[in-house]
């Protein structure tokens, strides 16, 4: 699957492309993921949660973001810190939506696999923007449990990524030798 943005704030992906360089835009926009690539019957699924994802995000509905999980799911944030239960996960929205009351989030979905019947393995890239134009990029892994049509998150994990070594980091390591 190529990488799909499914939800967005207007102009905020445009943005985002030098720092995501896999991504297309569209003259018009951000243009549906169905109309930018064909998907599977399971990846359409998974933008479907997605896209569902980011409206009641954007829309600061905690109690539907909540809704998007598991009873017993669970989502670990960048800094390694377990919320534990779709009780726990509402309240973390409903308090970042306190403090952030205008943030908006992009999710971008770059696979969708199969693992078993019933369970499926998402990874992205999730981009929230505030209105100061200040915005956090990272990676997550979603595993999605099947529900009737409905696929909701067993478990969400956020990854940042560490940034690579400055030259003078990396021969800072073999400094020795010049004595």
């Amino acid at each position: 699957m190529r990488s799909v943005f499914v939800a967005s704030a207007p102009g905020l992906l445009r943005a985002a492309v030098i720092v995501i360089p896999f991504v297309t835009l569209a003259l018009g926009g951000v243009a549906r993921a169905e109309e930018q690539v064909a998907l599977s019957p399971l990846e359409r699924a998974v933008v479907r949660e997605s896209e569902a994802t980011a409206a009641a995000f954007n829309a600061g509905d905690a109690t539907a973001l909540g809704g998007l999980f598991l009873e017993t799911g669970e989502l670990v944030d960048e800094a390694g810190t377990v919320h534990a239960g779709r009780k726990a996960i509402t309240e973390l929205f409903a308090g970042f939506f306190g403090k952030f009351p205008k943030a908006t989030v992009e999710l971008g979905v770059d696979s969708a696999r199969p693992i078993g019947e019933a369970r499926a393995g998402e990874e992205g890239r999730r981009l929230i923007a505030m209105p100061d134009g200040e915005a956090s990029l990272v990676r997550y892994v979603a595993v999605r449990s099947k529900q009737g049509d409905r696929w909701p998150i067993a478990s969400y994990q956020e990854f940042t990524d560490a940034p690579l070594p400055t030259a003078r980091e990396v021969l800072q390591a073999v400094s020795w030798i010049v004595g």
